[in-house]
């Protein structure tokens, strides 16, 4: 009988540990609590004292999904392009642009971590200013040094020379073997009216045609005009399974390689091109919408925090937007988000009423998209910024790997809403909860034996021993930096808004 009011006992106190982890979690998530209710600011004395309000909230910054890295088997072949001209002096003064790169070179697999059933990737570094050049020739991971490239040729003009930049890329990738599925060009660009001009139709139909998949980011602080050969890169990249990404700050740059690892760098890592399902603070993604159909994002919202969602018709385009309340479906905001002008493709924008809003509660608010064409894919830019600053994204490890070769792994294909990054308070309590109480019983009853014969308890006069076989995996670490500022401060926003993980 004692025995038996003792695993009574054991099985409460485990049912109340883990109902107390699992309730403090679910508030951590956000996903219990009021309805959310964004308030205009207002005059800017009321915006003033909202600021002051904050306190201590100050140091907080922006939600940022839960990044996970689609499995892989290696063997890919990846490009990435520096921009080194003139114009990233006042673009990207901190050279914040190494660290997202330094990012994806840290998730590849280099000639340690190879095995049989995991090929070891090849990363190439491309640098463009007055002239183009290959940094770092093709090879192991481990061998990328962005020591001193910032020197090589900042002296150039403002406009890299972009075909040869973007000819040599190609080149390097396609050394040596096919590349389909298992190549990538991911190039970080400081934009002008007549970026995309100097990239030819040509040199994006041999990258796609290679099974290249592009991830391209303009740093500028405004939109520019997407015309003519820019719009047409827009379209090619977002069709090759790649992102076509507008970033308002140099410290949005860390989020956009996040999310170009979440989304699966290349055709074998996620052969689905799919539109980005939540929104970035200081990121700003182009996504096609169907005809006659919709696209959708959502965004974690913290309480006090300032956000300014906002949508960009491209083209001839026609379509509605609405921001939606996803704790009881309230529409907070509607309307119109038609552009009529399609001899530049130029583009019309919707902000909210009254500009940022804030929130009383934490939530998940969802920015939607609907085409009005019901004949024609259309294209819109969609985005939000943050009174915090550009998110502060991090990467984790995939669930399961691959098996020959093949992406059917168990993992998300992208970015997750509703969560914070780790596992959170409740689950930490839960597990330290069960520790304790199995440690007490462990103690108290000097190693219980299991009786298949009469199904009883025993307690045996000597110890049992238990091995304990434990295995951890490190998530990824944060870059360090003397400056965290860099990366998560609240920085200056200009019309459209707006930051080395090594496993």
């Amino acid at each position: 009988m004692e025995i038996y009011m003792r695993w009574n006992a054991v099985a409460l106190l485990t049912a109340l540990s883990l109902c107390l982890g699992a309730c403090i979690h679910l508030v951590q998530c956000g996903s219990v609590g009021p309805p959310i209710t964004l308030h205009h600011l207002g005059s800017p004395r009321t915006l003033y004292q909202h600021v002051r309000s904050l306190g201590n909230q100050s140091q907080a910054q922006a939600t940022c999904p839960d990044l996970q890295l689609p499995p892989t088997n290696g063997g890919r072949r990846i490009g990435l392009l520096w921009d080194n001209t003139r114009q990233m002096n006042f673009l990207d003064p901190r050279n914040l642009r190494a660290r997202a790169i330094s990012l994806i070179n840290g998730s590849a697999i280099d000639d340690t971590e190879s095995s049989s059933s995991r090929q070891a990737d090849r990363i190439t570094v491309v640098a463009g200013g007055a002239d183009a050049e290959i940094w770092t020739p093709l090879g192991d991971p481990t061998t990328v040094t962005l020591d001193g490239i910032e020197e090589t040729m900042n002296l150039g003009g403002n406009d890299s020379h972009g075909v040869a930049w973007w000819n040599i890329t190609i080149d390097e990738i396609l050394k040596g073997r096919p590349t389909r599925g298992t190549a990538s060009l991911v190039a970080i660009k400081g934009s002008n009216d007549d970026l995309q001009d100097e990239i030819t139709i040509g040199q994006l139909n041999r990258t796609l045609e290679s099974g290249i998949r592009v991830f391209n980011c303009l740093l500028a602080n405004d939109l520019p005009t997407l015309h003519g050969p820019a719009f047409q890169s827009m379209l090619m990249i977002q069709r090759g399974g790649g992102i076509f990404c507008h970033a308002g700050d140099a410290a949005a740059l860390n989020s956009f390689a996040s999310a170009v690892l979440a989304h699966g760098i290349t055709g074998t890592d996620n052969s689905t091109s799919f539109p980005f399902p939540v929104l970035i603070p200081g990121l700003s993604f182009a996504i096609p919408v169907p005809a006659a159909g919709s696209v959708r994002a959502n965004y974690s919202i913290i309480a006090g925090e300032r956000v300014d969602p906002w949508i960009t018709c491209l083209g001839n385009c026609s379509a509605n937007y609405t921001l939606r309340n996803l704790s009881d479906g309230a529409v907070l905001e509607d309307g119109d988000a038609s552009s009529s002008d399609s001899s530049r493709h130029t583009s019309t924008s919707w902000r909210r009423q009254g500009g940022m809003g804030y929130s009383d509660t934490d939530g998940i608010i969802r920015l939607e998209a609907t085409s009005l064409n019901s004949t024609h894919d259309q294209w819109i830019m969609m985005g939000i910024n943050s009174s915090y600053g550009p998110a502060h994204c991090t990467i984790r490890e995939p669930k399961t790997t691959l098996s020959s070769g093949s992406a059917t792994g168990e993992f998300s294909p992208g970015l997750t809403t509703g969560e914070k990054v780790g596992i959170g308070l409740g689950v930490t309590v839960g597990i330290l909860s069960l520790l304790a109480v199995f440690f007490f019983i462990w103690r108290k009853s000097n190693g219980l034996r299991f009786s298949h014969t009469d199904r009883r308890y025993e307690f045996p006069n000597e110890n049992v021993r238990a091995e304990e076989n434990s295995m951890s995996r490190g998530m990824a670490e944060l870059p360090g930096t003397s400056a965290p500022a860099e990366l998560v401060a609240t920085v200056r926003y200009e019309l459209e808004g707006p930051g080395n993980i090594r496993r």
